[in-house]
Parts: C-alpha cells; sequence; structure tokens
C-alpha cells in the first residue's frame, strides 16, 4: 500500500509514500517508546530552550514552509504564512508557560 500527496488545485501527483511495513512499524512504535522515555528526563528550561528553537525555525522557513502547504493544502499563501506563524507563536507560548503548568499545585480538600 502506498499513499499519495495531490496538489488539490491540478490533481498532479507531488509524492508517492509506501506504507511501513509491520516490521517498519514495530521499529517506530519502540523509537517512539524509548524516545518518550527519555525526554522525561529533559529538563525544563532544556524543553523551553528547544520550543523557542522551533519557534524561530518555522519564521526562518516560512517560505519554504508556506509554499510546501499551499502545495499540498491549497491554502492561499497569506493563510499559511499565517499558520506557520500561528505554530511559531505556540511554541514560543509553551516554551514560557509550560514550567508554570507542569508545576506541582497544591490543592486544599
Amino acid at each position: 500500500m502506498s499513499f499519495r500527496s495531490i496538489n488539490p488545485a491540478n490533481g498532479n501527483t507531488l509524492r508517492v509514500i509506501d506504507a511501513f511495513t509491520p516490521i517498519q512499524l514495530e521499529s517506530a512504535l519502540q523509537a517512539a517508546a524509548a524516545a518518550s522515555t527519555a525526554w522525561r528526563l529533559v529538563a525544563l528550561d532544556e524543553r523551553s530552550a528547544l520550543l523557542r528553537a522551533a519557534a524561530a525555525r518555522l519564521r526562518e522557513q516560512t517560505g519554504e514552509f508556506a509554499a510546501l502547504i499551499t502545495l499540498e493544502m491549497g491554502k492561499p499563501i497569506r493563510e499559511a504564512r499565517s499558520e506557520i506563524e500561528k505554530c511559531a507563536w505556540v511554541c514560543e507560548y509553551y516554551a514560557e508557560q509550560g514550567p508554570a503548568f507542569l508545576a506541582d499545585e497544591l490543592i486544599v480538600t
């Protein structure tokens, strides 16, 4: 089985991607589980720094990502650029607010 990325404007196939085999799927699931275990050990300040770096990368490559969104989804380029900015903003928001969201909270009962 394979998946096709199709340009909605003209119906042209942009790329064909083969589905994972059962062995590839199992390997990917094991890798994700291992990454999750390792991620729990990453300090919050480092996680925040990575989110800020992701926001910066999104903004640096806005043109490239917006073109891809437009090509694959048919979204107008202005909307694609706005979507990328929103994603960058969300990364920064969680970089700033994440530690407070994850802090212990004493609840009096």
